[in-house]
This record gives C-alpha cells, structure tokens and sequence, in this order.
C-alpha cells in the first residue's frame, strides 16, 4: 500500500510542480516576446521610414514632371494667344477692305435695255 501512496504523492508533486512552474514558463515567453517585439516594432519603423521616403521621392518626381509639362503648355498657351491676336489683326484688315469695296459704287456699262428698229 504505501507504494501506491508514494505513487499518489508524486503525482501530487508533479501537478503541483507544474502549476508553479507553468505561470512562470509563460511570463517568460511573454518577456521574450516582448523583447522581441521591440526589435519588430524597430524594424517596421525602419520599413515605414524606407517607404516614406520612397514615396518623397516619387511625389517629388511627379512634381517635377507636372512642373515640365505646365512649361510646355504655358508656353504653348502663349503662342496660340499670340497667333490669336495675329489672327483678329487680320481679320480687322480684311473686313476693312470689304467695307471699302462695298462702299465702292458699282459702275454698270450703258447698255440700252431696249433696242431700237
């Protein structure tokens, strides 16, 4: 009998071992974790830091590239404006000489409109 007693004990021992043992355990994979934790929290800063600053770049780049393309719309702007006035001088021209040549009398040839036998 008093080796199923010692078997009972030790059970005893060891479910009380690990219930001691196991809170432990966990806090130090919790500890572990957390350290660990830090350094990927680092590393996802020095991620979100690389991918800020790619995408500085590449608005700064499109910035540049709007600004371009506004310098040539600009300056194509400014040439159509130019061929535009040049266009309305010509036009204030033309109709100028089509008012002088209306307002000019039309001279018909005398030419009997009935004829004599």
């Amino acid at each position: 009998m008093s080796g199923k007693r010692f078997g009972f004990r030790r059970a005893i021992a060891t479910v009380a071992i690990i219930v001691l043992v196991t809170p432990l355990v966990i806090l130090g994979v919790y500890a572990l974790g957390g350290a660990s934790s830090g350094d990927r929290e680092k590393q996802r800063l020095r991620e979100l830091q690389a991918t800020q600053a790619l995408l500085y770049e590449m608005v700064a780049a499109a910035e540049a590239r709007i600004e371009a393309q506004r310098s040539i719309y600009v300056t194509r702007l400014r040439k159509t404006e130019a061929l535009l006035r040049e266009r309305e001088r010509e036009l204030v021209i033309l109709r100028s000489r089509l008012r002088a040549v209306a307002e000019t009398p039309v001279r018909t040839p005398l030419i009997p409109t009935h004829v004599s036998d």
